[in-house]
């Protein structure tokens, strides 16, 4: 198992590598690749007139060719697959925040395979707190016609994690269906007969940073024009960002309509803010003056 970062881009000119190391495109003999890749070394050291950039390439050509993992997305998806970091003498594959675990299988024709693959992926969400964490079929670009029997993808947030509203994120393929668990929340597909075209992608928003937008936008809410009816559930509002539940049922039932809601067991009345509870007494305290009138 090859486990990387990549960006994911059609498949482009793939033809560098293998020139850097006097191979013939698509080479899949390991043992003449890395017997290149030793005399290319000696013959371009900069002792015997060589330079350090010839050097670095012919490193960093090696470091793709040789293991199968990464030369299978190099030999698919071209040169641009890869951006090259070079840290403590060591280079790594650093592109944006998409990984892919790669797992090369060959099938015989009309061979039946069952395939089991299970991981944590680690994901960094964008300034507006979106996570979109993408389940790459890499079929998807190169399928050639038949059918999975049955494909069941799951994608899992933590409890950090909240689903998208439907104008957050595309989710694709159609046909799945949002589950919460105590864990977090659970993008499930149960695909039958299944051509995978196109790569699985999901969408969950950070519940922090989703909670300070949502936040932020309670803070502009203009009480004086409230009933008091909506002014309980403004100061709920903020309970609810949290994950609190509520023992009272029209609240409870009023809060799991909203996409932003997602209970919490821990819940504590420390995990407000302080600018939260200003706000909570602000409401509060508007909700006390209407009842004296």
């Amino acid at each position: 198992m090859s486990l990387i970062k990549f960006n994911y881009i059609p498949k482009s000119d793939n033809k560098e590598l293998y020139n850097n190391l006097e191979l013939k495109i698509g080479e899949n003999n390991l043992k003449l690749i890395k017997q290149n890749y030793n005399k290319l070394l000696k013959i371009n050291h900069p002792d015997k007139g060589g330079t350090q950039e010839k050097m670095e390439s012919i490193k960093q050509a090696f470091e793709i060719l040789n293991e199968p993992g990464l030369k299978f997305l190099y030999d698919n998806f071209g040169d641009s697959t890869f951006k090259f970091v070079k840290i403590n003498k060591k280079y790594h594959y650093l592109i944006y925040y998409k990984w892919a675990y790669v797992w090369p299988m060959k099938f015989k024709a009309g061979q039946t395979i069952k395939v089991v693959n299970k991981y944590r992926q680690g994901i960094t969400a964008d300034s507006s707190g979106h996570i979109l964490p993408n389940y790459i079929l890499m079929t998807g670009g190169m399928w050639k016609g038949g059918k999975i029997g049955r494909s069941r993808i799951d994608i899992l947030g933590d409890d950090d994690a909240i689903p998208c509203g439907p104008n957050d994120g595309q989710i694709t393929p159609p046909g799945s269906r949002l589950d919460k668990t105590d864990a977090g929340p659970a993008l499930r597909w149960d695909l039958k007969d299944f051509a995978p075209k196109t790569d699985v992608e999901g969408c969950f928003l950070s519940r922090s940073q989703s909670r300070m937008m949502e936040f932020s936008g309670l803070q502009g809410t203009d009480l004086k024009g409230l009933t008091a009816a909506e002014l309980r559930v403004l100061r709920n509002t903020v309970f609810a960002l949290h994950g609190y539940t509520f023992k009272d049922a029209d609240l409870q039932k009023h809060f799991e309509k909203q996409r932003y809601y997602y209970p919490r067991k821990s819940f504590k009345q420390s995990d407000l803010s302080k600018e939260e509870r200003e706000f909570v007494n602000l409401v509060l305290a508007q909700e006390k003056a209407l009842k004296k009138k």
